[in-house]
């Protein structure tokens, strides 16, 4: 699960298939759409799809195929999500809610987020 510092509401997939805009919705904690992962290879995803970035916003997007690398670094300190390739930072847009890349500033709450870790039971 991915919450907003700003609003403490959680990155959704809204139940729309890709390629289709990411939302930020109540955290209902039922996981689905709002099940969020960032691998160590930078691949920021839900289910088997990924998330990406263009000047659209930020979207849900079919992963390329056979791969499991990504563009997505997140700094544990200051929780950050940078695109490495636009070298910009996830905000989220405090009037519209739209979420798009911006230039990186650590002290702006509408581009930090949390990571909730789950582990599976074993």
């Amino acid at each position: 699960m991915e919450k907003s510092v700003a609003v403490s509401k959680c990155l959704d997939t809204i139940g729309h298939a890709p390629p289709s805009l990411m939302a930020i919705q109540h955290c209902h904690g039922f996981g689905n759409n709002q099940l969020i992962r960032l691998n160590a290879k930078g691949q920021l995803g839900v289910g088997e799809r990924c998330i990406e970035a263009d000047a659209q916003g930020i979207k849900l997007a079919f992963c390329r195929l056979g791969t499991i690398d990504g563009p997505w670094t997140y700094d544990e300190h200051t929780h950050t999500l940078l695109h490495r390739v636009h070298k910009k930072c996830m905000a989220l847009h405090p009037q519209t809610s739209h979420l798009s890349l911006m230039p990186c500033d650590i002290n702006n709450a509408y581009q930090q987020w949390l990571f909730k870790e789950i582990r599976p039971k074993v």
